[in-house]
């Protein structure tokens, strides 16, 4: 069997990346396989080459090959580009940029150092593999990729819309080593897979993990990795990656965020950035985002910082998200995904983050782009979330919420709850239905619950703080309050046939609605006597609430 069929049987085995050591068995026989190929047929260094954009020269001192760029942009083409593990390649490129092209038919294994001034970028469709002796630093951006990029692009990149890189290849680009940047990014791009085992460090810019046939790489985004065509990859972090930002991009493909010996996430943030955590695996049409694969993050380290210490945010977006027995740190936390069940593994996860100060966002979105319309995008808590602190959960269910009898949701500071169904506003029946119990009697915060005008509220046990107050102007009367949601005009008159329930705007936007056929909430004979809570919508105009005593003309907002 020759070594690219070894090496296509080995990534099948592979078992997308769900166990730690399988993975290590497989990295490491890889390492074996790609360094003793290449050390056979392309030899120490670079071979063959010659620069077809920019200028510049290329001279071999024994194992040293040294690159001096005269202009600030440049293009070599390679017949192949290896680096044995004695071996060192320099680039003298100023603060410019120069890219590495291989146009032979060998994959890329940088088993010893590469080093340059400016951004350095290799791009090579057979693969790129970065052994475990192999270190990189660049002064500027580091960008290894089996997505290639026109000449002319590359040498004049677009102000506006990013530098476009396509390719269908189906070789994979692997980091075992050390990758550094001192003063920008490291990307590694494939169509196929992404595999970070080592180590990424750019503490002043962003490290990002893409897969994809098509994708772009900015200057000024946060995010500066954009896939545009999935090719339903994967991507795979058991190493350590420490970066200002990061993002593990797999548009229709998956993610896994493992644990390795020392695996982590660690975005640090600068002075002008703030530390960000992305792992986001969504398919984006005009009109909808469409999530089909998953975000495997159990036993992941993930912190996001910012540079004066305070928190940052960390976002997972995919249909299938795996939490348990993640260790996440940050401000805030959002969770985006098709169902949400809180399983005794994740609702510790949860707890844990909650307790050191998180605000958790859960949107539960169906994962069919139709934003719950189908009757999708469900959240269940099958077993107790507690924390301490002023830490919030969000749980945003674009169909209903559950809460599982013997499961408990409590807080011991001030925090707060929202429990929300139907949080598109669809009408579709949108319940909560609580079996357990939600214990606020040691909490300062407020709980609210969302449901549909056609759905259901089962409250379920429910302890209270005796000593709560309402803050002012919030015009609160209970601590823990369940609202019925008004998303239409129809929603709204209905209000009539219970003048003393609680009602709150969602997200529909009625005030958009025409208001001809709608009179009034109540009369001076049987006047409004509940709660109508904008929940910061906006308003309504042309809107009559006759109060207990009074008529109520408005613009309404809230």
């Amino acid at each position: 069997m020759s070594p690219a069929a070894k090496l296509a049987r080995l990534q099948r085995t592979s078992r997308n990346g769900r166990s730690s050591r399988k993975l290590s068995l497989f990295i490491a026989a890889l390492t074996v396989l790609l360094s003793g190929r290449h050390a056979f047929a392309a030899g120490p260094l670079p071979q063959g080459g010659r620069f077809v954009g920019g200028s510049g020269s290329i001279a071999q001192n024994g194992t040293n090959l040294n690159i001096a760029q005269t202009g600030s942009r440049g293009i070599i083409e390679w017949d192949s580009f290896s680096i044995g593990r004695s071996a060192t390649v320099s680039i003298s490129n100023g603060t410019g940029a120069t890219l590495n092209r291989v146009t032979g038919n060998d994959f890329s294994a940088i088993m010893g150092t590469l080093n340059g001034t400016g951004s350095v970028y290799l791009v090579n469709p057979h693969g790129v593999l970065i052994g475990r002796n192999g270190v990189i630093s660049t002064g500027g951006r580091f960008v290894a990729s089996t997505l290639d990029i026109t000449n002319d692009t590359f040498l004049n990149p677009p102000a506006i819309g990013g530098s476009l890189y396509t390719g269908n290849s189906t070789a994979n680009v692997i980091n075992l080593g050390k990758l550094m940047s001192s003063g920008g990014d490291v990307f590694l791009v494939s169509a196929n897979k992404v595999t970070n085992a080592g180590t990424i460090d750019a503490p002043n810019g962003n490290a990002e993990l893409a897969v994809g046939r098509q994708a772009r790489l900015f200057d000024d985004n946060d995010r500066q990795v954009s896939v545009d065509l999935g090719s339903s990859g994967t991507v795979t972090n058991t190493g350590t990656v420490q970066a200002a930002i990061i993002n593990l991009q797999a548009a229709d493909g998956n993610i896994f965020a493992l644990a390795g010996h020392s695996g982590a996430l660690r975005a640090t943030g600068t002075a002008t950035r703030a530390g960000h955590v992305w792992l986001v695996a969504n398919t984006e049409t005009a009109t909808s985002v469409i999530n089909t694969g998953s975000v495997d993050a159990r036993r992941a380290q993930i912190s996001a910082r910012n540079a004066d210490g305070s928190g940052g945010a960390v976002d997972m977006s995919r249909k299938e998200v795996e939490v348990g027995g993640a260790d996440v740190q940050a401000k805030t936390w959002n969770i985006t995904t098709g169902d949400f069940i809180a399983d005794a593994s994740a609702a510790r996860t949860l707890s844990a983050s909650l307790s050191r100060g998180a605000s958790i966002n859960v949107n539960a979105n169906g994962g069919d782009g139709m934003l719950g319309a189908t009757g999708e995008g469900n959240i269940a808590i099958d077993a107790s979330i507690r924390w301490h602190g002023a830490g919030s959960l969000t749980l945003d269910a674009t169909h209903s919420l559950s809460i599982a009898p013997n499961a408990t949701i409590a807080n011991h500071g001030t925090g707060s709850l929202i429990l929300n169904a139907d949080w598109a506003g669809f009408d579709n029946g949108g319940s909560v239905t609580n079996l357990g119990t939600i214990d606020w009697s040691r909490s300062t915060g407020i709980v609210t619950a969302l449901y549909d005008m056609n759905g259901s509220y089962t409250p379920g046990r429910l302890r209270s703080n005796p000593s709560w107050s309402a803050a002012p102007f919030s015009g609160l009367v209970t601590q823990i309050t369940a609202y019925q949601l008004v998303n239409y005009l129809a929603d709204l008159n209905a209000v009539n046939n219970n003048l003393a329930g609680n009602y709150a705007m969602g997200n529909r936007a009625i005030a958009s609605q025409s208001l001809t056929d709608f009179n009034s909430i109540g009369s001076a004979a049987t006047p409004f006597t509940g709660q109508f809570d904008g929940m910061g919508h906006g308003g309504i105009s042309g809107l009559n609430i006759w109060g207990t005593g009074n008529r109520i003309s408005s613009g309404c907002h809230w």
